[in-house]
């Protein structure tokens, strides 16, 4: 299986990445109880599953992802999954929603948009 740190640091290809604030997963840790206090006590498994849902293959600005007017959908890198983004910002994930803070932040290999919730893949 091919890792997060090879498939970003290939040096080919271009991703556009939904990050979280750091407040986002506070918040998350603090909605799934006292026995999460960080990233670490959650199993591998489900963490790899929201960071690919988190991410979506091409450098994407804003406006190929935002759209004038509807919604558009995303296809994250998590098989089979996507979320939508509305004109005001937006997000509706498969398990809560979120909104884009900040965007179109250039990096080396791709874009980064800044969202305010850590979006989940999960009911």
């Amino acid at each position: 299986m091919l890792s997060l740190v090879d498939l970003f640091l290939n040096g080919k290809d271009q991703y556009t990445v939904f990050a979280p604030t750091d407040e986002a997963f506070m918040n998350l840790y603090e909605a799934l109880g006292p026995e999460v206090d960080e990233i670490t006590d959650l199993p591998a498994e489900l963490v790899l599953s929201v960071l690919q849902y988190h991410v979506t293959e091409g450098r994407r600005a804003s406006n190929s992802v935002v759209p004038k007017r509807n919604m558009r959908t995303i296809e994250t890198l998590l098989e089979g999954t996507t979320f939508k983004v509305a004109p005001d910002l937006q997000i509706t994930a498969i398990g809560n929603t979120g909104n884009i803070v900040a965007a179109d932040i250039s990096a080396s290999n791709g874009i980064i948009h800044i969202i305010d919730t850590v979006l989940l893949p999960i009911n």
